[in-house]
């Protein structure tokens, strides 16, 4: 009598739980929606500002850095140009902006970077962060 009891309340709470929720299966589960497809210019993007850092964080001296991100810029600046297009017009499509999520392109960490190179005087990295800044927003590169 007492496991029929105990039955008997399993199914009614499980009685409860169904009416409660009272969704089909396929309404309570968000549809997936579909990535866009082609090249991520988000991530293109990161890419080519991590190898700009490791140019200059591969230099000897602050003065170093400087040329060698004048031949980073010498060498990859159209390319760069060429994807902050892409990226512009994929920031104006609300599927294709989604590629951007989970890839930071932080602005105040690459010049802490820029600073430590300057040996964390950043009198000494002004023209780094000069260099940096001058094409680090897709904007002030187009402008070139």
């Amino acid at each position: 009598m007492k496991r029929i009891l105990t039955l008997a309340l399993a199914l009614a709470l499980v009685l409860t739980s169904a009416i409660a929720c009272d969704k089909k299966p396929e309404e309570s589960t968000p549809k997936a929606e579909a990535a866009p497809t082609g090249p991520n210019p988000f991530q293109i993007r990161k890419d080519q500002i991590d190898d700009y850092m490791r140019f200059i964080e591969d230099a000897a001296n602050i003065e170093g850095a400087v040329d060698a991100g004048q031949v980073w810029l010498d060498t990859n600046l159209e390319a760069y140009k060429e994807n902050c297009q892409l990226l512009v017009a994929y920031r104006a499509d609300p599927e294709k902006s989604k590629m951007a999520k989970g890839i930071e392109t932080d602005h105040e960490a690459y010049q802490d970077r820029l600073i430590a190179k300057g040996e964390g005087n950043i009198m000494n990295a002004v023209p780094l962060i000069e260099q940096f800044n001058g094409f680090f927003q897709c904007d002030v590169a187009l402008a070139q």
